[in-house]
């Protein structure tokens, strides 16, 4: 929700217009619980962005226990059951789902240390 701006730029002729983006009334969830879905959801998706670069990564590198399913080649399957929960309901996000996706995260997390270790050489 919010007001924005649309620009549209036609043979160097710009058009800018107000809009406003309303909560569909029906959505009750509080604004903060909807921030939370949104903010675990963004970050879930981006660590399973950055896993494909980094599964590619451990490939080349020769290291097929990080590339793999039980490394970040498993990232997208486990992170995207816990957006999907996340992003399937307008009420608020459950402890179970919170607690899922905080769990997924600190997991890449974990990952990303093994891997930044494995990098170099055990020097962090």
């Amino acid at each position: 929700p919010g007001t924005y701006t649309a620009r549209l730029t036609v043979d160097g002729q710009m058009q800018s217009r107000p809009f406003t983006v309303r909560m569909d009334p029906r959505v009750k969830t509080p604004l903060t619980q909807l921030r939370l879905q949104y903010d675990l959801s963004i970050a879930l998706f981006d660590a399973m962005r950055e896993a494909q670069t980094l599964a590619a990564a451990a490939r080349d590198k020769g290291d097929s226990e990080l590339a793999g399913p039980n490394g970040f080649g498993g990232v997208a399957g486990t992170h995207q059951a816990a957006m999907s929960a996340l992003q399937g309901s307008d009420m608020p996000p459950t402890t179970v789902m919170i607690q899922t996706a905080r769990e997924r995260l600190a997991a890449f997390a974990a990952l990303k240390r093994k891997w930044r270790a494995s990098t170099s050489g055990g020097r962090e």
